[in-house]
């Protein structure tokens, strides 16, 4: 039971009035909460009195501010052994994107629309929507853990309804992920193979930290670069802020190309495959390396499986295999010293400068394809060879298939739509048709 009562007092010669909620919470303790209008202290202490049946009723004074949880949630990640990267990420998106907004606010004080305010004021501000959904994410997983630890009654977040779009607005909403063609991927394996030349890189930086190609330059290898260089720098002596880089295919370059683009891996578990997990026809997925160069599990039970892979591929890495460096720890791709390849070394030395030399570089000069397109343009084959979405699901490593079907929607969609499964049953019945009779 709750009594609401209006409370007046005198400040410094003005009159002023309050409205009292005073209630006992679930541990028989009293509780009072004052507020501007009756209305607003009706309708709390209807909630609150609900809460307070249902045993999940949170004061203000005992709950914690966004700061606090998520110092909460980072230690209960690092507690349960969540990979460093993904704790990385909470700290990034929660640094960049959370804090600045909401770090001081109570978690009582936080509801539904209050997210939805917070949502519409990052995208006023410009944020992507991806860099939205995960800062949401964040926001949803530190009042998940301070639920657990009873801080707050309820994830504003998880109660958050979405708005309600325009039929026409979900006719025209096409869920696509971005796939290199079959073209640009089979050109970034041919130049990938090393060869008797190099390419001599000239770029400039703009005032965003964006790098745009002035020239690109093939120069014989190893004779004859150090001339070739010299002579692209004379040509650029006169133009500030021009920086000059020597692309030479690294070897494991084209095998990890080849990897990656028909097995579907992520680039970590690439750099974390071992010669031991390769199985005739399969590749079995059981580790994989982060971003800080840290090498063990998977993340998920579902990361853990067999792929199956084709000829191409497996001639691929038994000819790669003769050629490459020996490693402790028997990686398929280690560096040229035989350690883990980090990431970094990946992209720079040789992901990015291929497709700049290729040409295959956006309007503000940046490459087209990261590592994890690869693995999407694996999907598109298995898919358009008619792979049905459980078999794709457990090829990837996803949790679960809804979140492959979700993912691939419009590639699974164009599927369902081929015309040739027809095609190809009414020529078992009456052979080639060209003209239907009349």
């Amino acid at each position: 039971m709750a009594t609401i009562r209006k409370r007046t007092w005198t400040a410094r010669g003005v009159e002023k009035s309050a409205w009292v909620v005073d209630y006992f919470d679930q541990h028989g303790k009293r509780r009072l909460k004052t507020f501007d209008t009756r209305k607003a202290a009706d309708k709390w202490a209807k909630a609150a009195l609900f809460e307070v049946e249902q045993g999940t009723h949170t004061p203000d004074s005992s709950s914690v501010t966004v700061e606090r949880a998520f110092t909460m949630l980072i230690m209960a990640l690092k507690a349960e052994g969540s990979a460093p990267s993904t704790i990385s990420n909470h700290e990034v998106y929660y640094k960049n994107h959370v804090a600045p907004f909401l770090g001081s606010r109570l978690l009582t004080r936080i509801g539904p629309a209050d997210v939805q305010d917070y949502i519409d004021q990052l995208r006023a501000e410009g944020r992507t929507a991806d860099t939205i959904r995960r800062a949401k994410n964040v926001l949803g997983a530190l009042l998940d853990e301070a639920m657990r630890q009873r801080k707050v009654s309820s994830n504003a977040v998880r109660s958050l309804r979405p708005r309600r779009r325009a039929r026409r607005a979900l006719i025209n909403d096409e869920r696509s992920v971005n796939i290199p063609e079959r073209e640009d991927v089979r050109r970034m394996i041919d130049a990938a193979t090393p060869a008797d030349k190099c390419w001599l890189i000239a770029r400039r930086k703009d005032n965003h930290g964006d790098y745009h190609t002035v020239e690109v330059v093939e120069a014989p290898y190893p004779a004859g670069r150090v001339k070739r260089l010299r002579e692209l720098k004379r040509r650029h002596a006169d133009q500030p802020g021009v920086e000059f880089d020597l692309f030479y295919p690294p070897p494991w370059l084209r095998p990890m190309l080849v990897t990656l683009a028909f097995s579907g891996l992520r680039i970590g578990e690439a750099r974390g495959l071992a010669w031991a997990h390769l199985d005739g026809g399969y590749l079995k997925v059981c580790r994989a390396a982060d971003r800080f160069n840290n090498l063990g599990q998977v993340k998920t039970v579902a990361g853990v499986r067999r792929v199956p892979i084709g000829p191409y591929l497996v001639n691929t890495l038994a000819a790669w295999m003769s050629a490459c460096p020996e490693s402790e720890l028997d990686l398929v791709f280690p560096s040229e010293t035989g350690s883990l390849l980090s990431y970094a070394n990946a992209v720079n030395r040789g992901f990015y400068p291929l497709q700049i030399v290729l040409g295959m570089v956006d309007s503000t000069g940046r490459p087209l394809y990261t590592p994890h397109k690869l693995r999407h343009f694996a999907v598109s084959l298995w898919i358009d060879q008619g792979a049905n979405p459980k078999q794709v699901s457990e090829w990837v490593g996803h949790e679960s298939v809804s979140f492959t079907l979700d993912l691939y929607a419009s590639l699974f969609k164009a599927r369902a739509e081929d015309r040739s499964f027809s095609e190809a049953a009414e020529k078992t019945v009456f052979g080639q048709c060209d003209k239907v009779a009349t």
